[in-house]
């Protein structure tokens, strides 16, 4: 797919398929509001008459991982992470920066991008990046950890980088 179709998908998901996600939310009784009950008529046990509806709740799972945006977001992330594996550093770079504004709340693309800044050894540009990815894995201790072990990292490469460039 070409980078302007992708382009284009990333934004109507982003924008249109919310609308559509609300447009389907019409239920299955052709009425807006509830869906129909489990029983084949309509009626819950002991209803009299009427169609009893039944409130939809959200899942358990995290909400925000289930947006369209960010759903095209960690597609784009992938496509980096694929890029970053293979050395590319300079296309990873923009796909990562692709990602992020496609939902600027994506912990994950802020993360690969600083990692991709790594790989290009811009150490400090990098920092900053993961200072936002670390706010956005505030309740993930998992990517947070990992945050930190990139950090490390980074210091660890700054400091190798000011001693060999310092004259003896």
């Amino acid at each position: 797919m070409s980078y302007k179709i992708r382009k284009i998908v990333a934004l109507f998901l982003v924008f249109a398929a919310p609308l559509l996600l609300v447009s389907c939310a019409r239920t299955w009784d052709g009425k807006r509001g509830g869906r129909v009950s489990g029983h084949a008529s309509g009626r819950g046990p002991g209803d009299k008459g009427g169609v009893q509806k039944e409130i939809l709740r959200p899942s358990e799972t995290n909400y925000a991982m289930n947006l369209p945006a960010r759903n095209a977001s960690m597609a784009v992330v992938e496509d980096g992470k694929k890029l970053l594996d293979k050395g590319e550093c300079e296309q990873a770079l923009g796909k990562f920066h692709d990602a992020v504004l496609i939902d600027n709340s994506n912990g994950v693309a802020y993360y690969y991008l600083a990692k991709t800044h790594v790989c290009l050894k811009n150490y400090s540009t990098a920092l900053g990046i993961l200072d936002k990815a670390a706010s956005l894995f505030a309740n993930l201790p998992q990517w947070i950890e990992a945050v930190e072990l990139l950090k490390k990292d980074i210091e660890e490469k700054m400091a190798d980088t000011s001693n060999t460039s310092k004259p003896l």
